[in-house]
Formats: structure tokens, sequence, C-alpha cells
């Protein structure tokens, strides 16, 4: 069975905003543990 071509259209544009979220997704938690890597380091020195 063929999908109308909308619904092909509507699904190709679903996977690519899918694909961003999870992009964004994976960017936000790099940035989170970067941001608690540079905290551990200031506490570290501040111990010092």
């Amino acid at each position: 069975m063929v999908a109308p071509k909308s619904d092909f259209h509507f699904s190709k544009i679903y996977f690519g905003s899918f694909r961003q979220i999870i992009r964004m997704k994976k960017n936000v938690s790099i940035r989170i543990s970067n941001l608690r890597r540079i905290k551990y380091c200031l506490l570290f020195f501040t111990k010092i």
C-alpha cells in the first residue's frame, strides 16, 4: 500500500524534527556535564 504524498511529507518533517530534538538534548546534556566539570574545578581550586 502506497502512502499519500502529503502523509509521506508529514512523516519526513516529523522525523526531521525528532532528530533535531535528539540533537538538542545531546547538546544540553554535554553543556550540563561541562558546567558540572567547571564547578568541580572551581571547588577544587578554592580548596587549594
